[in-house]
């Protein structure tokens, strides 16, 4: 627990969360209610971290976009992460530590931590976490993956405005459980991430806006999952001229799973890469992995949907 301080909890991805800084769009969790498992807490705290991070002593640089002035460490046990103007956290699987820079403001730290300090606490848990959005179709849970700017909020959206349970935006963890393997899906905040321009679109309403004001924020409070369901279907998003659904070959979608999940741990700990590789492999059993290919243009989205709809009804 935080030992001073506002003290929040939530159920975040199915782990109970006792938090310094509020989640918005996670659902409140009573005292006694401590998510899928006793032993799945998580403590989010506020200290003083160090501004940087020695490559020699400390660990393996595993992630550097100077552009955004964001850079990610992995350390023995943990994940060193510093965000230029907005912070530093520290993550480890049972613990977020963050400190924010002086003129962040709580927009800014609320989104450090949601979603970037959240996504490294599920990779150190052993979690496969996929660059992904995520909708239910027709009763059936089914997956948007990509490279950033490909749309895959869009698609999510778009489905979303049709009347389909928004599930998760951005980040699709996927815990591999039970006696069949099944790749399971715990809910994300009900929030998602969008270009104004496709919320005028869909004709959705705004809810606000991330902190760098580079997109527009939709809270789907009013059509979104409350557990976690097992995935059925993950799309691959492609460009083309015309709608089309084709499916991989397990080896191909092996490949493609890799590529589109999360895996810092190059060149640190050959023995997570391994069962990182293991985990989409047995992924790749349980999941149909397709190819959606639709145009880019916003006034053919509903085509994209109910492409979607005839997919998944089959």
């Amino acid at each position: 627990m935080n030992a001073s301080g506002p003290s929040y909890q939530y159920i975040a991805f199915g782990i109970s969360v006792d938090s310094a800084v509020s989640l918005s769009g996670f659902p409140t969790r009573s005292s006694d209610d401590t998510g899928e498992s006793k032993t799945e807490t998580l403590d989010i705290r506020r200290s003083s971290l160090r501004e940087r991070i020695d490559d020699e002593l400390d660990g393996v640089e595993v992630y550097n976009d100077p552009s955004q002035g964001l850079c990610i460490h992995r350390l023995a046990e943990e994940f060193f992460l510093q965000y230029r103007n907005v912070g530093r956290l520290r993550v480890s699987r049972d613990e977020i530590v963050f400190s924010p820079s002086a003129n962040a403001d709580a927009s800014d730290i609320e989104w450090l931590v949601a979603n970037l300090g959240l996504r490294l606490a599920l990779i150190q848990r052993g979690t496969v976490v996929f660059h992904a959005s995520a909708a239910v179709v027709e009763g059936s849970l089914v997956a948007f993956a990509g490279p950033s700017g490909r749309g895959k909020s869009t698609i999510a959206a778009a489905c979303y405005a049709a009347g389909h349970t928004h599930h998760s935006d951005d980040v699709v963890p996927v815990a591999v459980t039970g006696p069949g393997r099944e790749a399971s899906v715990a809910p994300g905040p009900a929030r998602m991430r969008v270009n104004e321009d496709v919320i005028r679109s869909l004709r959705l309403s705004q809810a606000g806006r991330q902190p760098d004001g580079t997109k527009a924020v939709i809270d789907t409070g009013d059509c979104h999952s409350t557990a976690a369901k097992e995935l059925e279907v993950l799309y691959l998003l492609a460009d083309d001229d015309s709608v089309a659904v084709d499916h991989l070959t397990t080896q191909n979608a092996v490949f493609e799973l890799l590529s589109n999940s999360y895996a810092l741990y190059a060149k640190s700990d050959a023995g997570s890469t391994n069962a990182h590789f293991d985990a989409c492999g047995t992924i790749a059993g349980s999941v149909d992995v397709r190819r959606l290919s639709r145009p880019r243009s916003l006034q053919q989205l509903d085509r994209s949907v109910a492409a979607i709809e005839r997919d998944v009804s089959k």
